[in-house]
Parts: C-alpha cells; sequence; structure tokens
C-alpha cells in the first residue's frame, strides 16, 4: 500500500488545484460579466 499513497496525494493536490483553479476562473467570469470594471489581469495584460 505505500507504493500507492505518492500517486493518492498526487490526485488529491491535482484536484484541488483544478478546483480553486476553475474556482477563480468562474469568479473571474462572473465580475467581468456584472461589469465589475476594477483592474481584472486582462485589463492589467492589456494595458
Amino acid at each position: 500500500m505505500k507504493s500507492f499513497r505518492p500517486i493518492l496525494l498526487l490526485a488529491v493536490i491535482s484536484t484541488v488545484f483544478c478546483m480553486t483553479a476553475g474556482c477563480f476562473a468562474n469568479y473571474g467570469k462572473i465580475r467581468m460579466a456584472s461589469g465589475d470594471h476594477n483592474a481584472t489581469i486582462m485589463e492589467l495584460e492589456e494595458n
């Protein structure tokens, strides 16, 4: 069972990372859709 532990840990970390990245992406879309004109990452890249 010890050989499966690093794989399981990596899977958990990648799952949490994907969920977190997805939440940030959705938050950015909601801000853009709601007309929030504060500086977003896209606006900072354009300027």
